[in-house]
């Protein structure tokens, strides 16, 4: 039981950390443009830390050996890409709405103009200038 809690929690944060650093490469390599061939990265690697981390918690190693670890292994990994897909399509909704949200700015459609929000303008500390 503890072996499935574990794989739980180490699941959860490799997703958040995954759609972060997803985000980031995007920033950095692709000017903002979404990339999904790295949201099937993302799902490989976390079912790949699932799997391990169960088969290594439970102590499944210790049993089989040869071609059985690679069986064991698969069906594994098969039953934790079932459950984490949706868990990560939800988390990549909410993470793309929260930085959204966390945006100073919005563009228009033809994405020429720039439109501040109001919380940021109405900040007074925002222009301390000292040459003028």
């Amino acid at each position: 039981m503890w072996a499935v809690f574990l794989s739980i929690c180490l699941g959860s944060i490799s997703i958040v950390a995954s759609l972060y650093v997803k985000s980031e490469l995007e920033r950095a390599f692709n000017r903002r443009r979404k990339i999904f061939a790295l949201h099937i990265a993302n799902i490989w690697i976390i079912n790949i830390v699932i799997a391990g981390s169960y088969y290594i918690f439970s102590g499944l190693f210790l049993k089989e050996n040869g071609i059985e670890v690679v069986k064991a292994f698969s069906y594994i990994f098969l039953v934790s890409l079932e459950f984490s897909v949706p868990f990560y399509m939800i988390a990549a909704f909410l993470f793309e709405d929260w930085k959204k949200r966390q945006k100073k700015y919005t563009t228009s459609e033809d994405k020429k103009i720039l439109y501040i929000k109001e919380k940021y303008l109405s900040k007074n500390n925002h222009y301390n200038s000292k040459t003028s």
